[in-house]
């Protein structure tokens, strides 16, 4: 994808994620980048952290959100931080229905190239879900251009597997 000008208005389809650029780092002289996350029932992203704040503000449906050891149960309205290289994760609780998510990161930039790296562009937002399971080698791949890492599960995750 990074062969088309990324702008405002583009949708992306990430791993069980349609991604919306709100505002990118043109728009807000690489301030911050501003999105809409539509997540698929009963999926979310794997624990990662990368070099740049994140924050989430959930629109619709509930989220189990994962900061370090702190476990966060957050609904319409509410808010998650994420500082830099703060290792991280959340998950759309419904078994049914997909939420929503308003992310920000701060600077701009690196959540751009990535979604656009490892999604397919879009012509909307409303389609379905792919059902494909993603391609963790290129996630990681990608991922290490942009300087996010994928962190494998704890210990006690592995032993819920």
């Amino acid at each position: 994808m990074q062969s088309e000008k990324l702008r405002k208005g583009q949708f992306f389809e990430v791993p069980a994620t349609i991604v919306t650029f709100l505002a990118i780092a043109a728009d807000t002289g690489g301030s911050f980048s501003l999105f809409e996350g539509r997540v698929a029932p009963q999926q979310g992203i794997p624990l990662h952290r990368h070099s740049d704040d994140e924050a989430f503000l959930v629109l619709e449906g509930t989220f189990q959100f994962q900061i370090e050891e702190q476990h966060l149960h957050l609904g319409p309205g509410e808010f998650a931080f994420v500082p830099k290289q703060t290792p991280h994760r959340y998950l759309n609780n419904s078994a049914e229905k997909e939420g929503r998510l308003l992310i920000i990161t701060l600077p701009a930039g690196a959540h751009e190239g990535f979604f656009a790296e490892i999604g397919e562009l879009k012509a909307d937002a409303s389609g379905p879900f792919s059902t494909q399971p993603p391609d963790i080698e290129k996630i990681m791949r990608v991922g290490k251009r942009y300087d996010f890492e994928i962190l494998p599960p704890t210990s006690s995750e592995a032993r819920e597997a």
